[in-house]
């Protein structure tokens, strides 16, 4: 899940866990996002980034990016300052997404993504292209979500 609101993610987790609690599908609840409880099914929850920062699943892929796509990451930088000055010419709900909290890091990979796979879905590019290489595992954040989902799919012994 993505923490990019101004509930913290500690509080989103909670809600969640809240939530959880009341459809008595398990006997165990995770203690922390990150974790992951295990029980039929295992339950977890990951809070992008990294569990304890606001973001969104684009902070990640944008650190990848920086790795594997570093001059095509630089040019949509520079396309989005070009924008940023004008976006107030649009219509209030053609700018509505751009000017949420997360908007300009969407737009980011997204511009990379139809870089790389014209007219395909962001999705279509994370499968197809080196957003997720033996390299950019070993970033910290995408090595972290790794792990939890390891955990979760019983890959690996679960943090306990």
């Amino acid at each position: 899940m993505d923490a990019d609101s101004d509930i913290s993610p500690k509080e989103r987790f909670e809600n969640i866990k809240k939530g959880l609690q009341h459809l008595n599908f398990m006997s165990e609840l995770p203690k922390l996002p990150g974790e992951v409880a295990l029980g039929n099914p295992h339950c977890g929850l990951f809070i992008m980034p990294d569990n304890q920062s606001a973001g969104t699943l684009e902070d990640l892929l944008l650190e990848c990016a920086e790795q594997a796509y570093p001059s095509l990451l630089q040019c949509t930088e520079n396309f989005l300052n070009c924008v940023e000055p004008i976006i107030t010419q649009f219509q209030k709900n053609e700018r509505r997404d751009f000017e949420k909290p997360a908007g300009r890091k969407k737009v980011s990979v997204g511009c990379i993504a139809n870089v790389l796979r014209p007219g395909k879905s962001v999705q279509v590019s994370i499968q197809d292209n080196r957003w997720v290489t033996s390299e950019t595992m070993k970033l910290s954040n995408i090595a972290l979500f790794e792990q939890f989902l390891q955990n979760l799919l019983s890959l690996n012994e679960p943090n306990k």
